[in-house]
């Protein structure tokens, strides 16, 4: 496994993204359903916000998934995802209630200061083996 992939994060930022599509998506969908209920005007004006809160979810469940797979850009993808997870508190996600917001805004700082552990010391390399010199004094 890649030393710079942080994993904790990356699965704290999906989770925090599934909170977010499920809300949002049920958020949506109560909305709609009480919109057509009442026959309101620009129903479909209304269904380009309501789509809002499911993008979002999707986008941060994307990220975290980025996250494990390009580790090199750790700090884009940690960046992204608090972004993101502020955005959804104000859209129709409300946060994926709050715990997806918090989920996916920890999962993104633990993304963005991950950093490879630095490199284990190089041994000093060995001298050469060479014969042993002969005893002084030579022999007789």
């Amino acid at each position: 496994m890649n030393p710079k992939v942080s994993v904790a994060g990356s699965a704290l930022v999906i989770v925090g993204g599934l909170f977010m599509l499920l809300v949002g998506a049920l958020v949506a969908y109560i909305i709609h359903s009480l919109a057509s209920l009442v026959h309101l005007g620009g129903v479909t004006a209304l269904n380009s916000v309501l789509v809002l809160g499911p993008v979002l979810g999707l986008l941060v469940i994307v990220i975290g998934i980025l996250a494990l797979v390009a580790p090199n850009l750790n700090i884009v993808w940690g960046i992204l995802a608090i972004v993101l997870s502020i955005v959804s508190l104000f859209s129709t996600a409300i946060g994926g209630f709050f715990l997806g917001f918090i989920l996916a805004l920890i999962g993104g700082i633990l993304i963005m200061v991950k950093r490879a552990p630095p490199p284990a010391p190089v041994p000093p390399p060995m001298a050469p083996m060479m014969p042993a010199p002969p005893p002084p004094g030579g022999m007789s």
